[in-house]
């Protein structure tokens, strides 16, 4: 069991980090810090004015108060070799290096926001941003409580570095739009600030085009989203070598496949050594008669390729029809497909080897494997997906 100290504890998610933590088995509460509160006998644990006072041992550091506190924390964790989750905003560039520099001896883990949906909505704007690219505006508007000290927040910046990092084009930064005056350029990403009452956190992404406008939003409805996320990253960085960890390297144990599913009834076909400019023409052709290709893949082979495919059985005749019409050697096989979905395939590498793997040592036959960022396709054995279903299911840990 690991004991966590509380950075922040008489603040709003410090209480609630007291209240949930007893729901984590493998987590104790063992103090907190908070210059504010802590003569704070409500808390019912011991509370420091600052770490350089604390006298109980931590494994774990939570914080969830300022800027500020950095040297303190990195201070006690550097000498301690103290776990540190670090869960402020509004660090400046020499404190993100302070913290990068501390990674290199202790575990860091560090995020703008701990909610795994606002982490979705991060994915999710940069792909917009990759499909839309410099043709649609992008605006973010970020809202939170009037106690909130920074602006813009951290998680909007997240966003917007984000999106930045897929477009092809440069861009920079506008906040607001005062006192600048002017039409709206090209190239540049709008980041607006609303604080007032308790608005706990929402987020809005804009792309804005002619006629038409996309906006993917996050609302926070309460702080346990947050008290919630940390608790599950300390259990997560439990035991962790020294590094510098982000809500990515969750994503990537935890989602990295969240679903299987199967398509029965197909037909594999390969042909070998075949021109690129007979790939062109075949494919045309069949694209001509309505025939859907599925797991399409084409391997050098010399100057030629290897080209493979899969149709529906329904097609299986005409297909083969075809790639006769032009003189082309080719074999086919019945099969089955599966294919293995995921977000968290993007941040974690293996997952590809760790599939065929597992349905090599089961016995199951891989005719044909394709990839993407979140997707897995393979080719088995007819008959055999739901044996693959079913083993991947109990690899994964999901139903």
């Amino acid at each position: 069991m690991k004991k966590v100290l509380i950075y922040g504890i008489g603040g709003k998610i410090g209480h609630t980090l007291v209240r949930e933590i007893n729901k984590f088995d493998a987590l104790q509460l063992a103090g907190g810090v908070d210059k504010f509160a802590y003569n704070d006998n409500n808390l019912k644990v011991p509370v420091f004015k600052s770490l350089k006072d604390c006298t109980v041992k931590a494994d774990i550091i939570i914080d969830f108060s300022r800027p500020d506190a950095l040297d303190d924390i990195l201070t006690y964790a550097l000498a301690n070799k103290t776990t540190i989750i670090l869960a402020t905003t509004g660090y400046t560039d020499a404190q993100r290096a302070q913290i990068c520099d501390a990674s290199k001896h202790i575990p860091v883990f560090t995020s703008a926001n701990m909610s795994i949906g606002v982490n979705l909505l991060i994915d999710l704007s940069k792909k917009a941003a990759q499909f839309f690219g410099n043709s649609f505006d992008i605006e973010i508007i970020e809202q939170h409580h009037k106690m909130k000290v920074d602006a813009p927040s951290g998680t909007a910046l997240t966003l917007a570095d984000s999106i930045k990092s897929v477009l092809k084009d440069s861009v920079d930064y506008q906040f607001g739009r005062q006192p600048t005056t002017g039409k709206r350029t090209d190239h540049e990403i709008g980041i607006h600030s609303i604080r007032g009452g308790n608005i706990v956190g929402k987020h809005d992404v804009m792309f804005i085009g002619n006629d038409e406008t996309v906006t993917l939003s996050h609302e926070a409805q309460s702080r346990d989203v947050f008290a919630l996320g940390a608790l599950r990253v300390a259990t997560f960085m439990a035991d962790k070598p020294a590094g510098l960890y982000s809500m990515n390297d969750i994503i990537g144990q935890d989602f990295s496949v969240t679903a299987v599913s199967s398509v029965k009834g197909v037909t594999l076909f390969n042909i070998p050594d075949v021109t690129l400019n007979s790939i062109i023409i075949l494919l045309a052709e069949l694209s001509k008669s309505e025939i859907n290709l599925d797991m399409i893949s084409e391997t050098p082979n010399g100057k030629n390729f290897n080209l493979s495919f899969t149709v529906f059985n329904a097609d299986e005749n005409k297909v083969s029809d075809i790639i006769k019409s032009h003189n082309l050697a080719h074999s086919s096989q019945h099969a089955d497909i599966v294919r293995i979905i995921g977000a968290g395939m993007e941040h974690k590498s293996g997952v590809a080897g760790d599939v065929v793997k597992l349905l090599t040592d089961k016995h199951i036959n891989i005719f044909a494997i394709t990839t993407s960022e979140t997707q897995i396709t393979c080719c088995i054995n007819e008959a055999s997906s739901e044996k693959a279903i079913s083993y991947i299911k109990e690899f994964y840990h999901f139903n």
